[in-house]
């Protein structure tokens, strides 16, 4: 299978990367690297290697997330797979990564978390009802409700559900509020 792709780099990076290279065309040069990528991907993604260090994951998650998912923070399943962790492990992976690079993923996370807003149901009893597939959202929620106001209820999990968490209605409105004004 063939692929083709691009980077944007900014003439600095070209500058530099040409310095690098030296007489090797740039394009060329990055395209030969391109294909090691690739493959260590491929291999990653297919459970063929494994990758032990966790600076190195969390570099290539962060790099998924800004480079190959759109600037989406993906759900703990999908992390899952890809990087063949368990649930709990891919959850402590996302949040390590968001913790870590928080600054440039702040505009992923938002955006996340306006997703949920979203995709909250309708109003019943006090509570919105919606479903998360990466909880780790909920805690940026969570945590954006408390400095927002101490007072405002957490958004937690519906017993016996999966993915399904209640949205108090008072923490909703604050939450849009907050994230769409």
């Amino acid at each position: 299978m063939d692929l083709n792709t691009s980077v944007r780099l900014s003439a600095e990076e070209q500058t530099q990367l040409t310095e690098i290279f030296g007489a090797d065309p740039l394009a060329n040069a990055l395209a030969n690297l391109g294909k090691a990528a690739l493959r260590e991907y491929v291999e990653m993604l297919l459970g063929q290697s494994t990758l032990r260090s966790p600076d190195a994951r969390e570099q290539r998650l962060l790099l998924l997330i800004l480079e190959a998912n759109d600037g989406a923070v993906p759900g703990e399943a999908k992390v899952a797979q890809m990087f063949n962790l368990t649930r709990t492990g891919a959850r402590s992976l996302i949040r390590s990564v968001l913790s870590r690079y928080r600054l440039r993923l702040a505009a992923p996370i938002r955006k996340a978390a306006i997703q949920v807003l979203q995709d909250c149901g309708p109003e019943n009893d006090g509570f919105r009802r919606v479903s998360v597939g990466n909880p780790v959202v909920v805690e940026y929620l969570n945590s954006l409700l408390a400095e927002l106001n101490g007072e405002l209820k957490r958004i937690a999990a519906e017993a016996r559900t999966g993915t399904f968490f209640r949205v108090p209605e008072d923490s909703y409105l604050a939450l849009n509020e907050e994230l769409n004004p």
